[in-house]
């Protein structure tokens, strides 16, 4: 059995146990818990709500997690990820070892604002509706406009149209 514990923060974390019945009883792992960023200085935070699978011929556990910046590092602008870690077995409980992962290449994005097709990229989000309906392309560029329907960012049908963050 895998479950989350220590709350949604800083104190989140992976525990393991085990029973020879689904109603137990249950042996909680002497490596509880299996996976932790409480009191690291790790770049992934608040890692939890795992799970166990088969990759590459091995074991990974696949989590939730936050990757804060900012001096206070309080701040995750991609809110919950997910995230890798492999996983040893030490006297058969499960030991999870989270993978660094190189940063991403800073990317230099050039788009086309006036073609017809300008906005059907899935990178480009609206806020209940698709992006073309509030910023149809013109020869010019994107035209955002509030008609009926569409209202200021406090509305439920914004006239918004953003690219999502991918790093």
């Amino acid at each position: 059995m895998v479950v989350a514990e220590g709350g949604m923060d800083r104190g989140h974390a992976v525990m393991v146990a085990r029973a020879p019945r689904p109603d137990g009883p249950f042996e909680g792992c002497p490596g509880n818990p299996v996976l932790s960023a409480a009191g690291t200085g790790w770049p992934e935070q608040n890692l939890g709500r795992a799970d166990l699978g088969e990759a590459d011929g091995g074991t990974a556990l696949v989590c939730l997690g936050v990757r804060p910046v900012g001096l206070a590092k309080a701040f995750s602008p991609l809110g919950r990820g997910t995230f890798l870690a492999d996983v040893d077995w030490v006297d058969d409980w499960p030991r999870a070892r989270l993978t660094e992962l190189p940063p991403a290449p800073a990317e230099e994005v050039s788009y086309d604002l006036g073609a017809p097709d300008a906005l059907t990229n899935p990178i480009w989000i609206a806020v209940r509706q698709l992006p073309v309906a509030v910023a149809p392309p013109t020869p010019d560029g994107l035209l955002i406009r509030r008609t009926s329907g569409h209202t200021g960012l406090d509305g439920s049908r914004p006239a918004f149209v953003g690219r999502r963050q991918q790093h």
